[in-house]
């Protein structure tokens, strides 16, 4: 558990889930392996954590896990091994070039690349490349609170040989009165899913997301061979 703010964890091999107590917190070019619910858990309350070019696995060992849970900046890490990538929970952040694959979780697992449940606020989701399973690449909904301001842009959304639900959902009915406002979703490279593209429903005020500029393709077609290139695993930029 870390509680002195300003802390920085670099180079580790840390084994078992770090929970961040402070702000401004920072976990970098290191390696967690966690048997636990997550691998990085922000509790509510703190800000200005930073977990970057980091490898984060779970080992295939625990229902309803998460490999980062809580908010900040989630930049360049390498996730798998949890039945959830990264669950965004209050406030703003920022989950850039990460590449989140090989979800794994014992019982009946209800798997999601990127969460993001309600709560959030000037949220950016750029440049990952997400392998997921089951359910989602990216599940949004207003379950816990409301959502005002996600952009999800430039980011590769597939299966990674398993099927998918809806590759994406974005659900304004599951929070009551909750908003879910100025939702983008632009210039992403989407592989369908079972069911389709997108499963979408309107909050209560009728809001729906903005939809753009994304390449929606039927069939496969691996991160490394889409056009241009330009979407590579975090994993193969990161230092061994």
């Amino acid at each position: 558990m870390v509680t002195k703010a300003g802390t920085v964890l670099s180079g580790l091999d840390i084994k078992g889930m770090v929970v961040i107590r402070a702000d401004n917190v920072t976990i970098q070019n290191s390696k967690i392996s966690s048997d636990g619910y997550s691998g990085v858990k922000v509790e509510r309350g703190f800000k200005g954590a930073s977990v970057i070019n980091s490898d984060i696995d779970g080992m295939g060992s625990t229902a309803g896990s998460y490999g980062i849970m809580g908010n900040g900046t989630f930049v360049g890490n390498d996730i798998r091994g949890f039945e959830n990538g990264i669950n965004l929970t209050g406030g703003s952040s920022t989950v850039r070039g990460n590449y989140i694959h090989g979800l794994q979780a014992p019982g009946s697992p209800h798997y999601d690349g990127i969460q993001s449940m309600g709560g959030q606020s000037d949220t950016l989701i750029e440049g990952n490349t997400i392998r997921a399973r089951g359910t989602s690449a990216i599940f949004i909904d207003n379950m816990f609170g409301p959502v005002n301001g996600v952009t999800v842009r430039n980011n590769y959304l597939g299966d990674d040989g398993q099927f998918l639900g809806y590759t994406m959902y974005v659900l304004g009915d599951r929070g009551g009165h909750y908003p879910v406002m100025n939702v983008i979703i632009r210039d992403n490279y989407i592989i369908k899913g079972k069911y389709g593209f997108y499963s979408i429903r309107p909050d209560y005020y009728g809001h729906l997301p903005t939809i753009v500029g994304n390449t929606e393709v039927l069939y496969k077609v691996p991160p490394e061979r889409i056009p241009g290139g330009a979407m590579v695993p975090a994993a193969d930029l990161m230092p061994q």
